[in-house]
């Protein structure tokens, strides 16, 4: 059975490799996207600096306007800001799942933004979990199309290959 605890480890990692790409990103490539209509990097960078935990809250409060609180806070973020957003994120991550019982997750059901009712780690994994190394792909993706110099140790640890 998959523990809270490795959720929240896969979260928080995706968190961190986020930050080592953010560090990779050319100064001047922050507004580019491929199409128009897709998200510009930055844009990117603040949805993901703040998603996860958006819906871990909004799952177990959904009246409490977390999600159009944690809007407001990454449409302030700066590019420069989006490391130390992440960085706490991932923080608020941690203490969620610290705080969250494991029977919360196992019997607790919550509605997911396609409005489907789920217990809610199912609706966690079905959606933080795989959106986070999704987007990170994104951005990765991004970067190489740019001519940055990345590889597979960039996306999926977080580091520069040896």
């Amino acid at each position: 059975m998959i523990s809270k605890e490795w959720l929240c480890d896969a979260m928080i990692r995706d968190c961190r490799i986020l930050v080592h790409l953010h560090y990779k990103t050319p100064v001047g490539l922050q507004e580019w996207r491929p199409t128009e209509g897709q998200r510009s990097i930055l844009e990117l960078f603040r949805y993901i600096s703040v998603s996860p935990i958006s819906y871990l809250r909004s799952y177990l409060e959904p009246a409490a306007g977390w999600r159009e609180k944690y809007q407001a806070v990454s449409q302030a973020l700066s590019f420069d800001d989006v490391p130390n957003r992440l960085i706490a994120t991932a923080e608020e991550i941690e203490a969620f799942f610290r705080e969250t019982s494991d029977e919360t997750l196992a019997t607790h059901r919550v509605k997911t933004p396609a409005g489907e009712e789920l217990p809610f780690a199912q609706a966690i994994l079905n959606g933080p979990v795989k959106w986070l190394p999704a987007y990170k792909m994104q951005v990765f993706l991004y970067l190489k199309q740019n001519g940055v110099n990345l590889s597979t140790p960039n996306l999926w640890r977080g580091v520069d290959p040896a």
